[in-house]
This record gives structure tokens, sequence and C-alpha cells, in this order.
């Protein structure tokens, strides 16, 4: 057990210094999983591609208080490990850790056009990831014309699947 131990320490170790954050905010070392090394994997050969990210979208209607949901993501993704876990590289070896200060990634969107509404939306949802950025889960609320609101969540497949981003949506409606 000392031996795995120390091997994550130095490795928390190194995460810390080429990513600039302090130790303490290094959680959970793990090596990926078969899917999430060929997603990475992918990813690295082609940096430019849009095949792993995911737009979830969830109509709230109109009787949202815009700072409440707000709130409501941050404490959710203070909860959960998928919105933190950020990826690095160890030796030539992708790991993933969860950053317990990982800052929120929230987005207000008031549209004045409804014909931008669609276009808007695919183009948050469609977005490349970069593996080394810390916002891979971005919670975007979309402000319609008439009124509505549209919750959005555009993550990469690397760390949220559709239904963990369901599960997501039903625990910010539960905060």
């Amino acid at each position: 057990m000392s031996s795995n131990y120390d091997g994550f320490e130095k490795i928390r170790e190194s995460i810390s210094e080429s990513l600039g954050i302090p130790v303490s905010r290094i959680e959970k070392i793990s090596g990926l999983t078969r899917m999430q090394r060929d997603v990475y994997s992918d990813l690295a050969i082609k940096p430019d591609s849009i095949l792993y990210s995911l737009g979830l979208s969830v109509n709230l209607g109109t009787a949202i208080d815009r700072n409440l949901w707000e709130q409501a993501v941050s404490i959710a993704v203070s909860q959960e490990d998928a919105p933190r876990t950020r990826f690095c590289l160890y030796e030539d070896e992708p790991f993933q850790f969860v950053d317990s200060d990982c800052p929120v990634h929230f987005e207000f969107i008031d549209i004045a056009d409804p014909d931008d509404s669609e276009k808007i939306i695919t183009e948050k949802t469609g977005r490349r990831y970069d593996l080394n950025d810390q916002h891979l889960f971005n919670n975007i609320l979309v402000r319609n014309p008439d009124g509505q609101y549209i919750a959005v969540l555009a993550v990469s497949l690397i760390v949220c699947d559709i239904y963990s981003g369901k599960i997501f949506f039903e625990r910010v409606g539960t905060v």
C-alpha cells in the first residue's frame, strides 16, 4: 500500500507543479477507464474534433430566478466529482483527478432574436474540448425572447454521458 500511495503523491506533486495549483486541490487521482482512454487518445490525434461533445437541455419555463438557478448549479457542482474532473499527463500516461476548487463555469445568455436560439445553443454545445482546460462541464442558462428559460449542459463525453447529465439536472432541480 505504501508504494502505491507514494506513487500517487508523486503524481499529485507533478500535477500541482504543471498546472500551478496547490496540492490540496488535487483529490481522487486515478487512471482512465478504457472508454476514457479511447476518447483521450482520439482527442490527442484529432484535437479539433467535436465528436465527443455532448449537449443536453431542459426547458424550465418562465418562472425561474436566474440567480437562484446559478446558485443551485454551484451547489450541485460542489457535490459531484464529474463537473470538477480534470485530466493531466504524468510520465506520458493520462490521469484524471478531482479539482476540489475547480471554478464553476456558468453562463447566462439573454437572446433577443428568436431565430438565434437554436444557433447559439448548437454553437455552445458543439464546441471542441481541450482536455487541459478546466472547463469540461459547462452550464448555460438561456432566456428566449418569450421569457422561456432553457438550461443547457455542454460537456465532453470523457466526463459525462447522457444519463449522468440527466441526473445532474435532477440534482440541480432539488437543491
